[in-house]
């Protein structure tokens, strides 16, 4: 796919890196926050809310999106 999208192209030197993927759980996010970044992503809220991150708010924290908002007030994790 990428051979053929830069097939038009006089510069065709195509560098592929892989992702870091990084995945919550235990361990991950031991910091409490307060990185500066975003906080990892959790499968659930209640291991977000043990490794001390949340709530987040929508319209304001990225994270928000990452959960469902099963009471629809705007807040997750909470």
């Amino acid at each position: 796919m990428l051979f053929s999208l830069a097939g038009g192209c006089t510069n065709t030197k195509i560098t592929v890196t892989r992702a870091v993927v990084l995945l919550g759980g235990s361990g991950a996010g031991s910091g409490g926050g307060g990185s500066g970044g975003l906080d990892p992503q959790f499968a659930y809220c209640y291991e977000a809310i043990e490794a001390g991150y949340g709530p987040y708010y929508q319209g304001q924290d990225p994270e928000y999106s990452w959960y469902t908002d099963s009471d629809s007030d705007g807040v997750v994790c909470e």
